[in-house]
């Protein structure tokens, strides 16, 4: 995988809105993690290729820098096979997502 465009913000942290009266209070509720562990992107990530969005075109449009720089750089790779890749499946009715459904449920109980 390569990534196309200009340095991430870095947000391995996500979250849920809690109501307190009537305001609505965001906290870091939990960390992202990849495959291999890792959580530490706080500072954002770089691009493999440098390339500026550009608004004035729509997504996709092969024109617009990202896309086409995108396109390029698939057009030039040379594919070779691939390692096996270890998946990771959550299934349905997991006790994470169990969780997240009750949370979700009872938030808009609330509302």
């Amino acid at each position: 995988m390569k990534t196309v465009g200009s340095k991430t913000y870095g947000k391995p942290v996500g979250f849920f809105a809690i109501n307190i009266d009537k305001y609505a209070v965001y906290l870091s509720s939990f960390l992202i993690r990849n495959s291999a562990g890792s959580a530490d992107y706080f500072e954002g990530m770089a691009a493999d290729v440098a390339a500026q969005d550009d608004p004035r075109y729509d997504f996709g449009d092969p024109q617009e820098d990202c896309v086409a720089k995108a396109l390029t750089s698939l057009a030039n790779a040379r594919l070779a096979p691939s390692a096996p890749v270890e998946t990771r499946y959550m299934p349905q009715g997991s006790k994470l997502e169990a969780g997240l459904i009750q949370t979700y449920e009872h938030r808009k109980l609330k509302e």
